[in-house]
């Protein structure tokens, strides 16, 4: 297995979890911003043992209508392998919970009914599955739309945070290139909770490498590692306690090891709130070492 393979087959899974944590913001959102009349009231396992092993679906849930919904995520468009795999699933909730089950198929790209269509057993405890692509997502329009609200100051509400969660996959005008520095600069900007910021930042690191050619990676690079407004206040904070911190040292140590001491407090902060690219700049230009930042 090659190194390029490895990365793709990390950034693929990677799309699951992406998929895991929309269930943590809001998933009905997801339904409504994709036009879809499903509505989920409570979600259920997904675990089930199957001929000796353990099988672990992405999400399945309770409708508001009572129906059983086994959800899946794929990283392109629907295959033979993805349906079987999805079949298993709905078989292991329909023995659990002897309820028919929906299957529903998300992919990140364009599904054209009669091209990629796979047949499904019709004669199961379960439909044909139902494919629905973030392409349907009018991605110009809500970009349109988070880009208004910051230039006029307002919160981000959950429609917007789903769409910055699936921006690169949505439909739009411009060049991925183009989608992925807009929203970096959206996160760098917008008024959201740093846990929030830091985890999309992270989910769009993993588009640069899936999404854009090598020699356009670095550019957005940059600017999703930017310090946010938010990031420089707290780094201000950092850096004045590091100071205080090492003067205290330097009355023991001398003025200049104090410096140096609070230099390598700011550092460590740095790293804890996930600012390695500055935390590494400062390193450099104190000639610290890892070894120094790891001394407890």
């Amino acid at each position: 297995m090659n190194a390029q393979y490895e990365i793709k087959s990390r950034i693929d899974k990677d799309i699951d979890k992406r998929f895991k944590y929309q269930c943590l913001e809001d998933f009905n959102c997801l339904f409504e911003i994709m036009k879809k009349n499903d509505r989920i009231k409570e979600f259920i396992r997904t675990e089930y043992h199957s001929g000796g092993e353990l099988r672990r679906g992405d999400v399945a849930a309770l409708s508001i209508n009572d129906e059983t919904l086994s959800m899946e995520c794929e990283s392109s468009k629907p295959n033979k392998r993805s349906v079987n795999k999805q079949a298993r699933y709905c078989m292991n909730i329909y023995e659990d919970r002897e309820m028919p089950v929906k299957p529903i198929m998300f992919v990140t790209k364009s599904y054209e009914e009669e091209a990629y269509r796979v047949d499904w057993s019709t004669n199961g405890p379960y439909s044909e599955s139902l494919i629905y692509s973030f392409k349907d997502i009018d991605g110009d329009k809500q970009l349109k739309i988070v880009k208004e609200k910051l230039d006029k100051g307002k919160r981000f509400n959950r429609y917007d945070i789903v769409f910055l969660i699936w921006a690169p996959y949505t439909r739009y005008s411009i060049s991925k290139k183009k989608m992925l520095l807009e929203i970096s600069n959206i996160l760098n900007n917008a008024n959201l909770n740093q846990e929030t910021r830091m985890q999309l930042k992270a989910f769009h690191k993993e588009d640069c490498i899936r999404l854009l050619k090598k020699e356009d990676q670095e550019e957005v690079w940059k600017v999703i590692e930017m310090i946010t407004p938010e990031g420089t206040k707290i780094v201000e904070e950092i850096i004045n306690e590091g100071k205080i911190k090492g003067i205290k040292e330097g009355m023991k140590k001398g003025i200049k090891e104090g410096k140096r001491e609070g230099k390598i407090e700011t550092i460590k902060h740095l790293l804890k709130i996930n600012e390695k690219t500055v935390a590494k700049k400062l390193m450099k230009e104190m000639n610290i070492t890892e070894e120094e930042i790891n001394k407890t």
